[in-house]
């Protein structure tokens, strides 16, 4: 057996588990709640404002749905006994009433929020004030990476519902065997802990599972599997910290709302009020102010001349305009006009920007069906796109009477290109594409799709929403 001592200074992470208790630990001095900075708003539009809640007391859930999320993150490389440098978990994650914002693992199955933490060789039963404190321990015991599996961890999901995701895949217990593989999930503004386990062989050995605070006074644990001897399978747990959270106004002490996130759509600034209530019916405030900008009137009149349609802008307060005639054709030209090759009615659009950069959209159903529709000039037929206004993704259906040369292309509204969603060779027939709009490319606001069909191009203006 290798002498190890318990106060090497090094560090250690983890994840996993499943169990519902009320466990209660007394020091609401740290309890606190944060709605976030002040913000601005355009009228008429809408935004979530998350409140961040943390209590140093915590409920735990046993069992909940096992479902690990799927995918690996940035590797961590560890040996044995040995904690990682500190890694951002990407938000702001309270726990035991503090903030953090970095957070560190051990090769022995715990992720800790203290710097130079000790490594904790062995399972310790907590609390316990000797070190290692602050720590989430989801398989606490001896373990040794050296010998084979991965640790990785990564943020995933767009504010204000981040996730930060902690893997340990078949690592090894000291000497080698019993490989564990567990999921730990932090989430933003709930502060929820939730440990998925997939395989924790106990081997013999006796292991924790529970939170720590900083101090080693307080403590939450899964019963059974405090420094004890205990195995686990697909299975997970869930800690979370019990608060209510309640909201009202500056000019208005009413509640209007009982949940931690709410969607807000104020028409003047307002000052909204998050007030957490813990079980002792202690309780904590926070406040942000909403400011309202004024949004721009989109407004135009057409003229028709033949195949010309004229168009006379008489939107208010605007410095942008852009123009999408329904066939493809685009201008960010003030004053505006369109030739117009097949008869149809079109859909032209305003969109029009103010100093602010808040918008304003109107759509004008323009009737060229005097032209009569020449079906001989081109080649696409029904381009349609749904949902639009869309969230997630939007699906693309067009119609080729030929086989053709095609491109899709997707550009922001300053022309920018976000990116190609297809090109090459396309058979006669109905196609169909997706768009799958991760934050890091789409952001909320308007798009334009460019299709262009041998060489002739249609565009349709697409919405992402939040």
């Amino acid at each position: 057996m290798k002498n190890k001592s318990a106060f090497t200074t090094t560090f250690c992470v983890s994840l996993t588990l499943v169990f519902t208790i009320l466990l209660f630990a007394v020091s609401t001095g740290y309890s606190q709640i944060n709605v976030g900075n002040d913000r601005t708003l355009c009228s008429g539009s809408s935004l979530k404002i998350a409140a961040s809640v943390s209590s140093n007391i915590y409920k735990i859930e046993q069992p909940i749905t096992f479902a690990p999320i799927a995918g690996t993150g940035n590797s961590v490389l560890l040996t044995d006994d040995e904690v990682s440098s500190g890694f951002k978990i990407g938000f702001k994650f309270a726990f035991f009433g503090a903030e953090y914002d970095t957070f560190y693992i051990c090769s022995n199955g715990f992720i800790t929020f203290t710097a130079n933490s000790n490594v904790g060789v062995g399972a310790q039963t907590i609390p316990d004030f000797a070190l290692p404190n602050n720590l989430i321990a989801f398989a606490w015991e001896d373990l040794d990476p050296g010998l084979g599996g991965s640790i990785d961890y990564r943020v995933i999901g767009d504010q204000p519902n981040r996730k930060q995701v902690i893997n340990f895949k078949n690592i090894p217990h000291y000497l080698g065997g019993n490989n564990v593989t567990v999921q730990v999930i932090l989430y933003e503004g709930t502060n929820i802990i939730e440990i998925h386990t997939t395989a924790m062989p106990s081997g013999g050995a006796k292991h924790t599972m529970g939170i720590e605070n900083a101090l080693g006074d307080s403590a939450f644990y899964i019963p059974g599997r405090n420094n004890a001897i205990w195995s686990a399978a697909n299975e997970a747990v869930r800690f979370f910290p019990q608060v209510t959270v309640v909201w009202s106004t500056s000019t208005d002490p009413n509640i209007f709302a009982t949940t931690q996130i709410i969607t807000v759509s104020p028409v003047i600034t307002t000052t909204y009020i998050g007030t957490a209530v813990f079980p002792d019916n202690s309780t904590a405030s926070d406040s942000i102010t909403i400011t309202v900008y004024p949004s721009p009137t989109a407004g135009f009149i057409y003229t028709i001349n033949g195949n010309t349609v004229w168009l006379t802008d008489q939107s208010v307060d605007a410095v942008l305009w852009f123009y999408d005639f329904g066939d493809g054709h685009i201008t960010n030209k003030q004053t505006a006009y369109n030739y117009y090759f097949i008869g149809g009615i079109y859909p032209v659009m305003q969109v029009v920007t103010n100093t602010l950069l808040c918008t304003d959209t109107l759509i004008e159903m323009v009737d060229m069906t005097h032209l009569g529709v020449d079906d001989d000039v081109r080649n696409i037929f029904g381009l349609n796109t749904y949902p639009n206004p869309f969230i997630d993704q939007l699906q693309i259906e067009y119609s080729l009477k030929k086989a053709a040369q095609v491109e899709l292309e997707v550009f922001n509204i300053t022309g920018e290109l976000v990116e190609t969603l297809f090109s090459g060779r396309e058979l006669a027939g109905v196609q169909h594409h997706i768009i799958k709009s991760p934050t890091a490319k789409y952001g909320s606001g308007l798009y334009l799709l460019r299709v262009t069909v041998d060489g002739t191009q249609f565009t349709k203006l697409l919405y992402k929403l939040d």
